[in-house]
């Protein structure tokens, strides 16, 4: 048995489904790589208990049928050592395994394969199964806007992930982590439909989800499968297991009547938090913002080593005078991921209530709305 594929076209395939394989010594099968060719088309896949990600791979075969396996790493690293050229792969029947060879201009290396099926990669889809369209952009920066903001906490595992909403023809990223909380909402991003729908996306299906959406807009479609969720994208599908459970609702906790609000130069705010946050208790991370028409200061003290920082700088201000603390880490965590505003706008009602961070959104089908709980001060 032989394959014919250039040297990039399988590094690259490899790399996409690598993002799901860590080192596992309980179950050796998921450190693994699993092809399978059925007719014209090979495929290669990779998963973890938690579900799986295949995608299809362009070469030449002299065989129709195949089916093996491949540790990833040190398959992956030969792989990655290799000029760019077409690569032969040969399979050679040993009974128990194969001889798997790959030659290149100059060179060789060989290794042995498996020849069972160490995983299941069914996208188990049934008649009735509900369908829904989505954007691949509008997932990846849903998830890019609010995944950082997911909890780790065993305790409460619905919040170890990001809530997806299919409402309409609208859908809604939220993520929380109990002192923070991003929203993405898209208007109209997705076919009309009737239903109402909202599932829990495990982090680490986010994660691959971020990393393996390329740049280009392409139709993605997704669909529940028992416990699963299976996104198909044209360069890959993948199934994971969703997180079970009711999510809180999020919109009850956004704070009404913000009288007061500031409009702030994002990179100038950025460049303010990173120097005062210097200066702050580490144990804390405090920092006093007090707002006053045309100025905004930022404070940071730190008791234990007697350390302090003060810094001003312009906004434009609409409201009372108000000073309010703030986790520094956590806000500048949030300024710095709405990379698409020039501006921002953080609306207040009182010290003791949460604060409403927006930027400019690019179109009116789009906002991106961060929350962020006061500390005491």
């Amino acid at each position: 048995m032989k394959i014919t594929v250039t040297k990039s076209e399988l590094q690259n395939k490899l790399k996409l489904v690598g993002r799901f394989i860590a080192p596992n010594k309980i179950n050796q099968q998921y450190e693994s790589f699993l092809f399978e060719r059925r007719g014209e088309i090979l495929q290669v896949a990779a998963a973890d208990e938690g579900g799986w990600i295949k995608t299809i791979i362009e070469h030449t075969s002299d065989t129709e049928e195949f089916l093996f396996s491949v540790n990833a790493k040190t398959f992956l690293d030969g792989i990655n050592q290799i000029p760019e050229q077409p690569l032969v792969i040969s399979l050679t029947d040993k009974n128990t395994y194969y001889d798997l060879l790959v030659e290149y201009a100059g060179g060789r290396f060989s290794m042995c394969a498996g020849i069972h099926r160490i995983f299941e990669t069914k996208e188990e889809r049934k008649p009735g199964d509900i369908v829904t369209s989505i954007s691949s952009i509008n997932l990846l920066y849903g998830l890019r806007r609010t995944y950082f903001r997911a909890a780790s906490d065993e305790l409460r595992p619905v919040m170890n992930g990001v809530y997806l909403e299919l409402s309409g023809a609208s859908f809604t990223f939220a993520a929380s982590d109990g002192n923070t909380l991003a929203i993405m909402e898209y208007f109209g991003g997705g076919e009309q439909s009737e239903i109402r729908s909202g599932v829990i996306l495990a982090k680490k299906l986010c994660k691959v989800l971020i990393d393996a959406i390329p740049s280009e807009d392409e139709p993605m479609e997704y669909f529940t499968s028992g416990t699963n969720i299976v996104f198909s994208h044209p360069l890959f599908t993948v199934s994971y297991r969703m997180v079970e459970g009711k999510y809180p609702n999020f919109r009850a906790v956004i704070p009404k009547n913000n009288s007061n609000i500031a409009s702030i130069d994002r990179n100038t705010f950025i460049s303010l938090l990173k120097r005062v946050l210097v200066f702050s208790n580490k144990n804390t991370n405090l920092i006093k913002l007090s707002f006053q028409d045309g100025k905004l200061q930022g404070n940071a003290v730190d008791m234990d080593y007697s350390m302090s920082a003060s810094e001003e700088m312009p906004i434009e201000y609409s409201g009372n005078y108000m000073s309010i603390g703030f986790n520094g880490v956590f806000l500048l965590d949030l300024i710095s991921n709405m990379q698409t505003s020039d501006s921002i706008k953080i609306l207040l009602s009182d010290p003791t209530r949460a604060a409403i961070i927006t930027g400019d959104a690019p179109t009116d089908a789009e906002q991106l709305t961060y929350i962020i709980m006061p500390m005491s001060i």
